[in-house]
């Protein structure tokens, strides 16, 4: 009995390891909203960089303010894109880019 219940506790832990989670994929044509009655954000661009690690490029609509996310397994980082200066990246500079 005790080899039935561990055989099937081992094809359980192996079903679920292998299902894994999905990536992320890019977003076509449409930006994603991210809101509340405090902030308005909207999600412009998504990737992955070439450790792996998910990336988002996030606009604040109030301030058109470009934001960095990136998010993986162990940590999650959000920044501000800022030009040379030291000034925030507007999204008419992202617009200019692209």
């Amino acid at each position: 009995m005790k080899r039935i219940v561990g055989i099937l506790i081992v094809a359980i832990l192996i079903a679920v390891m292998s299902s894994g989670c999905t990536s992320t994929s890019k977003i076509a044509n449409s930006d994603l909203q991210i809101s509340s009655e405090f902030f308005h954000l909207r999600i412009i661009e998504t990737g992955r960089m070439e450790d792996g690690n998910a990336y988002e490029i996030i606009v604040d609509d109030d301030t058109e303010v470009l934001y960095l996310y990136i998010h993986s397994y162990y940590h999650t980082t959000m920044t501000p894109i800022l030009n040379t200066d030291g000034t925030p990246k507007l999204l008419s500079d992202f617009d200019t880019i692209n």
